[in-house]
């Protein structure tokens, strides 16, 4: 009876240990703390915790990927839209929760 079990427990951790290059490298703060990133196929989505200010972090993707193509505050989220590399970059900043923002960076082709 066992057995099924077993097996299965085997194929999960080998799927799980698969581990894929990204299809891109998202550029992360210095106190990024990752929450989720599915980066092995487009569209890429890295989610992550930080401290830094609304303004900080929008300052770290204007050096990382250049002058937003726009910028517009949806539902008290800065959404900033930025192109490079024939690549399109969404950065999503949450408003400050406890003690942290999220982060969501979306990326396509």
């Amino acid at each position: 009876m066992l057995l099924p079990l077993l097996a299965s427990a085997t194929l999960a951790s080998a799927e799980e240990s698969q581990v894929t290059d990204p299809v891109v490298a998202i550029p992360l703060t210095n106190d990024a703390k990752v929450f989720s990133r599915y980066d092995d196929d487009y569209p890429a989505i890295l989610t992550f915790f930080s401290q830094l200010s609304e303004s900080e972090i929008k300052s770290f993707y204007d050096d990382e990927l250049g002058e937003p193509l726009s910028a517009k505050t949806v539902y008290g989220r800065l959404e900033l839209k930025y192109a490079q590399n024939d690549k399109s970059y969404r950065v999503i900043i949450d408003s400050l929760q406890e003690n942290h923002r999220e982060v969501d960076v979306l990326v396509s082709e």
